[in-house]
């Protein structure tokens, strides 16, 4: 995975310092970023343990249309973090696993460990397309100032789970013990997208190489966790109200973000 990020990081670092004027129909440039996640949750079987961050890196396009308007679109790589535990709801939550793959109900087997999680911190890797319209004021010395609007679309490249909580031996007594890059199929969606505006500023302080900076707020309006039914879920509860039997469900949470970027344009 990181291998294929630097490799397409380098092209697109390669074909940006080909652009020679900010004044033609198309510019490029490459994009650091750094933000927190804001997540909530969806289900009360779940609870958010804290904010989550990112940071990102990528090539990025802008097609102006006029001087004081453009069409933004990039690839960026987001490499998360999100932190979740089990709601006082239900105290405890479990899931059975082989070597590094957390079963789905319909794949357990009796043999398999037992794990009860009390924390969780969840790594996914994404790749985002945003498509956003920019509007731009004209030059103020070597500074112009730019908003955009528009949608960050993202699709799950990798997830891996890293897991504090008990494993339990073969008398059923639970053993401290991290379960770190467990992967989970069916646990996160593989696309979402959040609706954003940013503000920022565009300095121009050398030829046609500008620096840029920019603030945004991007809302998630799509889950980042599927909604799983029937046998494709993980994890599971033991129901006070019925007999302790193990009850399955889902995991549920929206994210919004507040991201910081610096781009350079060619």
């Amino acid at each position: 995975m990181k291998q294929t990020v630097l490799f397409t990081f380098i092209l697109l670092t390669g074909f940006t310092f080909s652009q020679e004027d900010t004044d033609k129909k198309f510019q490029a440039g490459v994009v650091f970023g750094t933000g927190i996640n804001l997540n909530k949750t969806s289900t009360k079987k779940m609870e958010v343990d804290g904010v989550g961050n990112s940071f990102t890196v990528g090539g990025i396009f802008n097609f102006n249309i006029s001087q004081t308007m453009a069409f933004c679109t990039g690839v960026e790589f987001d490499f998360e973090t999100n932190n979740i535990k089990p709601s006082g709801l239900i105290e405890n939550s479990f899931y059975q696993y082989n070597d590094t793959k957390i079963e789905l109900q319909k794949d357990t087997k009796p043999n398999y460990p037992l794990y009860r999680w009390t924390e969780r911190k969840q790594k996914p890797v994404y790749l985002t397309i945003p498509t956003m319209v920019l509007f731009r004021t004209k030059y103020f010395g070597d500074f112009r100032y730019f908003t955009k609007f528009g949608l960050r679309t993202s699709f799950l490249l990798g997830n891996k789970i890293n897991d504090t909580g008990f494993d339990y031996n073969s008398n059923g007594e639970p053993i401290a013990a991290e379960n770190n890059s467990m992967k989970a199929s069916k646990d996160m969606n593989v696309v979402r997208s959040n609706a954003g505006i940013t503000l920022g500023t565009e300095w121009n302080f050398s030829g046609s190489t500008s620096l840029c900076f920019e603030l945004g707020y991007y809302y998630g309006f799509t889950g980042i966790y599927r909604s799983n039914k029937g046998d494709n879920m993980t994890n599971f509860y033991l129901d006070k109200d019925n007999s302790n039997l193990p009850t399955y469900y889902s995991n549920g949470m929206t994210q919004s973000q507040l991201q910081l970027k610096i781009s350079f344009l060619f």
